[in-house]
Formats: C-alpha cells, sequence, structure tokens
C-alpha cells in the first residue's frame, strides 16, 4: 500500500526543499544554535498577549537584539509570522486563537531549528507555496471530494485489525481511529493494551508499542511470561509457568525456551517496544509512527502508554498538555492508523461504577476519542448505594488480592458501532495474561 503524505509532511518537505528525503530530516538536528532557538522561542511566546494579538515589531526587535540573525533570515522569519497570523486569524474566539497560534508557533520553530539563518530565508517561498496547498485541500466541495479523495480515504479507512479477543473484536476490531483506554491502577490496563498488540503483531500487522514508564526487557518478559503459559497444563501452578519478574532474574524453563521460540516466529520485529521513560513527547510519538509507515509501507497499531506520562509539549498547565497530545494523536489517526491511548483515573472515579467522566485531567480525553472504554474490578459493578466507602474498599482490597482478577471492558463511546457494551475477562497478574471469560483458553 502507498503511504500518501498528508498536510504536515507537505509542509516539512517544502520547508527543507527536499520532497524526496523528508526521512533525512532528523539528520539535520543541531544545525541551529541553541541559542538562537531560545532567542526565537522566547521572542514568540513572549509576544502572544491574552488576546491572541502577535507584536511582529517586538518579536524582530528581539531578534535583532539578541545579535544571531542575518538580515535576510529576520525578513523571512517575519513572513514566517505573517503567514502564522494569516492562519491562525481564521478562528473565531480570542482565547483559542491565542492558544492556535502558539502551537502553530512551536512547530513552525521546531522545523526551523534545524537550518541555518539562510537557509530559513532560502526556505520561505517553497514553504508559503505548501501552505496555500495544504490550505486548498482542506475546502472542497463534495462533488469534488467524491471524484478526488473519498475512494483514498475509503481505503486507508476501512481495513481494520483483530486484536484476538472475539468478543473485543464484534464490531471488526481496530480501526484507523483514537482509542482511549482509562482505568484505575492495578486493574491491568498495561498488560490487556500490550497483549493486544502482540496479538495483532502475530496476526500479520504491525504494532508500534510506546511505553514511557518500562523498559523493553520489562515489556518483553512480560510477552513471554504470557507465551510460557501455553505450555502448561495448569499454568497457575506449574513451575514452569514464570513470572515476568523471575524471567528478568535469569530464570528460565522449558516453558520459557519454548515461549521465545515461539514468540520469535509468530510476531518477530512486527512489534516494536519504544521506550524512551517520560521524556517522550507526542510529537515524538507522530514522528516515529510515520517514520516506521514509511519504512515498512505499512501503518501499524500505535499504543501510547500512558497519556499523563507524556513530557509537556507546549508551556502551559496539564490540562492544555493532554488536550494538544489527544489532538495531535487524533490527527495521526486521522492518516490511516489505529491509535490507542492509555489514561490514568481520577482518584474519585476508583471506588465507583466507570464513567467516562473517570479519565484524568481533561473531559476533552472523551470528546477527541472516536472509542472509550473503562477498565475496572468486576465487583464495582455489585455495589450498592447503602455501600460504605469502607466497605467497597475491603471488596476491592479483596478482588486485587487474588491470583485470578475479574474484570471487566465497559464501552461507553464507539463512533465505529455499538456502544455500552460490557466484557469480561480474568486477569492473571503472575502471568501477564488477559483471557475473556467466555473463552475456555487463552487467545493465541
Amino acid at each position: 500500500m502507498t503511504i500518501e503524505k498528508d498536510g504536515e509532511e507537505l509542509f516539512l518537505a517544502a520547508l527543507m526543499d527536499q520532497p524526496e528525503t523528508i526521512d533525512d530530516y532528523g539528520d539535520m538536528a543541531g544545525k541551529f544554535s541553541d541559542v538562537v532557538f531560545n532567542a526565537l522561542y522566547n521572542a514568540i511566546r513572549d509576544s502572544f498577549a491574552e488576546d491572541g494579538e502577535v507584536s511582529h515589531p517586538a518579536i524582530i526587535e528581539r531578534m535583532k537584539d539578541a545579535g544571531v540573525m542575518e538580515p535576510d533570515a529576520v525578513e523571512g522569519l517575519k513572513r514566517v509570522l505573517l503567514t502564522i497570523e494569516k492562519h491562525r486569524g481564521k478562528q473565531s474566539a480570542a482565547v483559542v486563537n491565542g492558544l492556535w497560534a502558539q502551537r502553530q508557533a512551536l512547530s513552525v520553530m521546531e522545523r526551523i531549528r534545524s537550518m541555518e539563518p539562510s537557509e530559513v530565508a532560502a526556505a520561505v517561498p517553497s514553504m508559503m507555496q505548501a501552505f496555500e496547498e495544504v490550505e486548498k485541500s482542506k475546502v472542497k466541495g463534495m462533488a469534488d471530494y467524491l471524484k478526488e479523495g473519498f475512494q483514498k480515504d475509503i481505503e486507508r479507512n476501512s481495513t481494520s485489525m483483530q486484536t484476538g479477543f472475539p468478543f473485543l473484536d464484534d464490531d471488526g476490531g481496530l480501526y484507523a481511529g483514537l482509542y482511549a483506554i482509562a482505568a484505575a491502577p492495578g486493574t491491568g490496563k498495561t498488560t490487556l493494551c500490550h497483549q493486544i498488540a502482540d496479538q495483532v503483531a502475530a496476526n500479520g500487522e504491525h504494532s508500534l508499542y510506546f511505553t514511557l514508564e518500562q523498559t523493553p526487557c520489562e515489556m518483553v518478559s512480560k510477552s513471554l511470561s504470557r507465551y510460557a503459559t501455553q505450555f502448561c497444563d495448569d499454568f497457575q501452578k506449574s513451575k514452569n509457568a514464570l513470572s515476568a519478574k523471575d524471567i528478568r532474574r535469569g530464570l528460565t524453563s522449558p516453558a520459557v525456551n519454548k515461549a521465545i521460540e515461539k514468540y520469535m516466529s509468530d510476531i518477530g520485529n512486527r512489534m516494536t517496544v519504544y521506550s524512551n521513560v517520560f521524556a517522550t513527547k507526542v510529537n515524538d510519538v507522530v514522528r516515529i509512527a510515520k517514520a516506521y509507515a514509511r519504512k515498512n509501507n505499512v501503518r501499524p497499531l500505535v499504543v501510547v502508554d500512558y497519556l499523563q506520562a507524556l513530557s509537556p509539549s507546549i508551556q502551559q498547565d496539564i490540562r492544555l498538555n493532554i488536550d494538544y497530545a489527544m489532538q495531535e494523536l487524533k490527527k495521526l489517526a486521522n492518516c490511516g492508523f489505529p491509535v490507542i491511548v492509555i489514561s490514568s483515573t481520577n482518584r474519585s472515579s476508583n471506588n465507583g461504577e466507570g464513567s467516562n467522566d473517570a479519565f484524568k485531567e481533561s473531559s476533552g480525553i472523551e470528546f477527541t476519542a472516536d472509542v472509550t472504554y473503562i477498565m475496572q474490578l468486576s465487583v464495582i459493578s455489585n455495589f450498592e448505594k447503602k455501600d460504605t466507602i469502607d466497605k467497597r474498599k475491603r471488596d476491592i482490597d479483596e478482588a486485587m488480592a487474588r491470583q485470578c482478577r475479574e474484570i471487566t471492558l465497559k464501552r461507553k463511546k464507539n463512533r465505529f458501532g455499538q456502544c455500552g457494551t460490557n466484557i469480561r475477562f480474568n486477569y492473571y497478574p503472575q502471568h501477564d495474561l488477559f483471557v475473556e471469560v467466555d473463552e475456555e483458553k487463552a487467545p493465541y
């Protein structure tokens, strides 16, 4: 399948004036000195007033005072800023304008950071042309769209990936879209999404897993512990079925050795774990996912674990950063990628029936996502209004202490099909394994 360039890639290619070598962009990093970038960043950031207005003279003067910009580059930057203002002006509310303009400015600054001052000025004409082409592509009559773009969008969005869980796949599997899963600690949200990624790869698709808290060693040991269970008659009692912790300690068994062989045979390099603990921004996720797609000519399942651990992309409070991250992940999904983002939950929701209000920090999560799921201990559904907080906590503690935790996955929103569905799992934390309750064996 040929991967079409989207608007962002078109802009980037034109800015570099190298349409066929987009992948080389990363090699240019560092050419533009930090002192220049910091001057640019501070000038633009400080020039945004609360009403969203941009003071071009202040920015230009700041650049001149810094003594780091050549005259032609200063003029080129002025044109860049005018272009930003032109696009920003299409928004209506002043506050929204300011935030939008700031994000656009940061996006532009990231691109020019890798260029010499003279290169910036030289790239302006092609960049302006790219902006115009992107804008034209956004405004289409429906007849023109049906002739020129509809079929491409259908081809890009009609395929789906099977998760390996039959009841979870009841509406066709994972389509190109943004899926958000929220759960309290200990319910296995990482394990479930990691198992889905493994099973997608075992089905012949590709998975790209961004873990922001754990290492590749931790993640692959989870996979091996899970895979080893299928080589044991009773994995809960068998000494052959080692935990991920045991495997990381260097212990092994015949079942684990077989698991390694089967994992390499079933999945191989179709599963990729990207680990940059607490130092990954949403822009890194988007860039790496698109580079993976170009290199392998396939759009992988992208899993972000987890939303609140992404490094800030804009200098605002955490809610704005989460909103921005969700918007960027949604843009990635609109390019044909199935994207799963894991979210933590508000503490106030951990002892009660789950709803979309459970997503931590921002209501923008539920609004931006195409599909939302809430994971919770199944015992929570049995709570009654008369139950005290202490009783609920005791019931939750008892459920968490079991070797097999009963988990319910609630589909709260679904733009692709039926919502309100409850899917029940048995979760075996010792072996990082989820099994659908209605299934007699693990879904391999």
